[in-house]
């Protein structure tokens, strides 16, 4: 588990964000697929912050990539040697790529 906390000191209110990424030792990105994502709408950061529909089943990465996927609820990615499956919350996490 982890938990955060933002305490505001000062009188004028403020937006804040978090985010944390988890980090897996995969080997060669051409030999990940990633399942879980496809009709999921995601942000391209590449193209200018561009929303695209997921059409792939099975997503491979053969390109520098930036998408956020705001609604992915369980994503497994799969290197040939191990599958990692991610579950989100309630909360609707956000997935990036």
């Amino acid at each position: 588990d982890t938990s955060m906390s933002v305490s505001n000191t000062g009188t004028e209110s403020f937006e804040f964000q978090c985010l944390l990424h988890t980090y897996y030792k995969l080997q060669a990105v051409e030999n990940i697929g990633i399942e879980g994502l496809q009709g999921l709408s995601y942000i391209d950061q590449l193209q200018g912050r561009k929303i695209v529909e997921e059409k792939y089943e099975k997503l491979k990465i053969d390109k520098e990539t930036d998408w956020i996927y705001k609604k992915a609820s369980k994503v497994s990615v799969d290197n040939g040697l191990r599958t990692v499956v991610m579950r989100g919350s309630k909360r609707g996490p956000k997935t990036s790529v």
